[in-house]
């Protein structure tokens, strides 16, 4: 396993001090992931500790981590760092069903912020400093999944009423926007004649 699998399954874990045997081989080995997981580790236990709903503790998770300054330190290449944030962005698409469900509209403008630090801070810097070569093979899936989000919470925006919209129409804005920005990217690989007629 590389760092990045290894954060992506630290970072989804209810319990993160006690990964899977090839896991904890790869943390064992490397210094940064033993660090990654002792904040991960520290951080889930606080969250458990909080009298909120899961999510809402989610949320503040999430919120505890992004401000701890990781954004910045998903990966050591923009390749593993950008699908680290990919990661991330998912999660935070993931918290927003459930926050409308709850009528959480705190938890909805906290997770509109973060998921638009996300998209625009972490996914879009990566992206302009992954080598050329890697562009497509790394873009292509990320653009297509904020495609899904933008699609996925304007359909939800659409049933709220015009106030409680506002947090779901930012994430919305933030995932087109991203979208947009990385195919961009992904034109300046073509030719001009090869743009010109695709």
């Amino acid at each position: 396993m590389n760092c990045h699998q290894v954060r992506k399954w630290l970072s989804q874990a209810e319990e993160p001090d006690r990964p899977p045997a090839d896991v904890e081989k790869h943390v064992s080995a490397c210094t940064e992931c033993q660090t990654w997981q002792r904040r991960l580790a520290r951080l889930e236990s606080a969250v458990r500790q909080l009298p909120l709903p899961r999510t809402r503790a989610r949320v503040e998770f999430l919120c505890q981590f992004l401000n701890a300054g990781e954004l910045v330190e998903l990966g050591r290449t923009p390749g593993e760092r950008i699908g680290a944030l990919a990661d991330l962005a998912e999660s935070l698409h993931g918290e927003t069903s459930s926050l409308v469900g709850e009528a959480d509209a705190d938890g909805l403008r906290r997770i509109a912020q973060l998921y638009d630090q996300v998209v625009r801070q972490g996914i879009l810097t990566a992206a302009r400093e992954l080598p050329a070569a890697e562009r497509r093979q790394v873009i292509d899936p990320i653009a297509d999944l904020l495609a899904k989000t933008y699609s996925d919470v304007d359909c939800m925006a659409q049933t709220l009423p015009t106030e409680a919209s506002a947090p779901l129409q930012q994430i919305a804005k933030a995932a087109h926007e991203g979208d947009d920005e990385l195919r961009a990217l992904l034109r300046e690989l073509q030719g001009p004649s090869e743009s010109e007629s695709g």
